[in-house]
Order: C-alpha cells, then structure tokens, then sequence
C-alpha cells in the first residue's frame, strides 16, 4: 500500500500547484495546522514497532524514507485489500458480521422511510429493504461516478469503507402522495437546479405510491463503517469536531486519504 501512495502522492501534489487542475471541490479533507510539517504518529518502524513522531523524524534525518512505513490498524484502515464483489453472490462484499447482508435486487420496491443528511448537490435517503428488513441509504448525487471510483480505490488500499451498490432502476414505496410529493420536492432543492434535466425519475405511479428512480445507489447504514467514499470527512466549521480533526490529522491512514480523494476528483465534463 504504502508504494502504491508514496506514487500517488507525488502525481497530486502536481494536481494541486499547477493551476489548470484547480477542479471545483466536490471532496474535503480538512488537516490541523498543528501538525503541518510534522511526521505521523501511527508509523510502524522497519522493525515493526509503533514510533511516535519524534522516532520518525529522527530516523528521517538519519536518511530514512518515511513514505516506505505503514501506519498502525485503525478503525477505518487495515494492511489489507479488501473485495470489491463476493463471487458467489455478485454483489458488493459486506465486511465481517455483515457478510449475511446483502443488497436489493434490481427491480425490486424498497420502502422509503425518512430523509437523511445533507450533502452538496447530493439527496439522501433511508429506504428499507421489505423482503429482509435491512436499512440502506439511498443516494442521488451528480457525484455517483467519482464515489463509485472512490470507493472501489479506497477498498484496495484497505480502507474500512461500504462497497455501494450502483441501480440504473430503482422502485421506492411511498406511504402516501403527500410524502412521495415531499420526497421529489426536497430531491429537487437537495441536488440542484438541474434535477429536471438529468431524468433520475424514470416513471412514477400516483395509484400505489411508487417512483422509479433511476441512476442512484445504495448503501448499508451499519456504524461499523467509516463513511468516507462520498469524499467528506470532517467538518473543519463545526467546534464540536475540531478536536477530532486534530486527532484524526496525526494519523498516516488519515492524510493519506487525500490521494484517493483528489484522484477521483474527476469533473463531471470528463465522465
């Protein structure tokens, strides 16, 4: 993993001082000035044995290659790579004591339950599976593409993130009209001005509630998982997450993530 970055992160620090790659941001990955210029404090030495950062600057001045060292294990990353589909079922490999889980089929009417976070020109949604039971997050987003990407990268360097599952069509069950009506009203203002244009709803049945939705994903809600593959860490403008974003930046696995983040930073008039 860690050659893999070491050549990653020279082609993004080209990305980021030549000016015709300044891209419009769709991903953020805020670091504490604090710990600008200073060695991780989650290497794991030649010898296998975790060093703080002043043993890692030490052995960098001693002519060490501090890009040639693993970070410790974390939550959200391992020195592993992880599936991208379990072979026997096709679709995206769950982790751990999620491996019985799986994901709709397509064509198959999920039942939307309630709205979820917000995100730029992205809607999400809780939508439940009603042949298993199983929560997802529903996503539109004019950023499928690139999370796609981003996850399907993340997952081979061995970060500990879902592995979504792509729809071309998918069925939502409403309650009612009144919430179905609700439910395109807040997709509409959630993904832009632009939702008309870009035909996510494919056809909609006013008798039985149902809309289909098309080009949008799924995604299990399990806490296990470090969401991280729509490009969004943490918040740098909200004070109750400063001081993780402090903890997090001291962390190799953590910055890291910005070469995965801004290689698949790709501008929608690439796609």
């Amino acid at each position: 993993m860690v050659k893999t970055f070491s050549f990653f992160i020279r082609f993004v620090v080209c990305l980021i001082i030549i000016p015709e790659f300044s891209w419009a941001a769709s991903v953020a990955l805020p670091v504490s000035s604090k710990i600008i210029g200073k060695p991780s404090e989650d290497l794991i030495s030649p010898q296998g044995k975790h060093w703080d950062a002043g043993s890692a600057t030490a052995w960098a001045k001693q002519g060490g290659d501090l890009s040639s060292l693993n970070p410790l294990p974390s939550k959200f990353w391992q020195d592993k790579k992880y599936a991208l589909l379990d072979p026997s079922s096709g679709l995206p490999l769950p982790l751990l004591q999620e491996r019985s889980l799986s994901y709709p089929e397509d064509g198959q009417i999920v039942l939307f339950k309630d709205f979820d976070n917000k995100a730029p020109f992205t809607f999400y949604a809780k939508v439940q599976n009603q042949k298993t039971g199983q929560y997802y997050r529903m996503a539109m987003s004019r950023y499928t593409q690139p999370m796609l990407l981003r996850s399907a990268l993340m997952r081979k360097l061995g970060y500990f993130i879902p592995a979504p599952k792509y729809y071309e069509k998918l069925r939502v069950k409403f309650e009612s009209k009144d919430q179905m009506e609700r439910f395109l009203q807040r997709a509409q203002n959630e993904s832009g001005s632009d939702f008309e244009t870009r035909d996510w709803i494919g056809a909609r049945d006013d008798q039985s509630f149902i809309l289909t939705i098309e080009s949008s994903t799924l995604e299990y809600t399990l806490p296990v998982y470090s969401n991280l593959n729509w490009g969004i860490s943490l918040n740098d403008k909200n004070a109750r997450q400063s001081s993780l974003i402090e903890l997090m930046s001291r962390q190799r696995a953590y910055r890291a993530m910005i070469v995965p983040f801004v290689v698949t930073n790709i501008p929608e008039s690439l796609g």
